[in-house]
C-alpha cells in the first residue's frame, strides 16, 4: 500500500507494524586490529509504530498518532537495513 509522499493518510487507517532492521556503528579511537575482528556487536533493532510512509528506498514509521491527523516521533528506516516487517493490525 504504497503512499505518495506528499499525500497526507488518514491516521486511522494506517497499520501498526514491526520493523526489524539492522543499524550502522562507528567508533572512535585505537582498537587492535585482532580485537576489532573478533568483536560482533549486536547491531539488531526493533521499531514498532504507524506505517507512515513506503517509498522506494525507506519506510517512515509514526510513532505517535493524534486524533488532530498529527503525527510525531517519526523514523526513516533505509530499506537496505529492513530484514523483516510484520504487520500486527490493520
Amino acid at each position: 500500500m504504497p503512499r505518495k509522499p506528499t499525500e497526507t493518510p488518514s491516521w486511522r487507517k494506517l497499520p501498526l507494524v514491526e520493523v526489524e532492521w539492522v543499524d550502522s556503528c562507528a567508533d572512535s579511537g585505537w582498537r587492535s586490529v585482532k580485537k576489532e575482528r573478533t568483536d560482533n556487536p549486536n547491531l539488531r533493532c526493533s521499531t514498532v509504530g504507524y506505517l507512515f510512509e513506503e517509498h522506494r528506498t525507506y519506510v517512515k514509521i509514526a510513532q505517535s498518532l493524534s486524533a488532530h491527523e498529527s503525527v510525531a516521533d517519526l523514523v526513516a528506516i533505509p530499506r537496505s537495513a529492513i530484514r523483516k516487517m510484520t504487520v500486527l493490525r490493520l
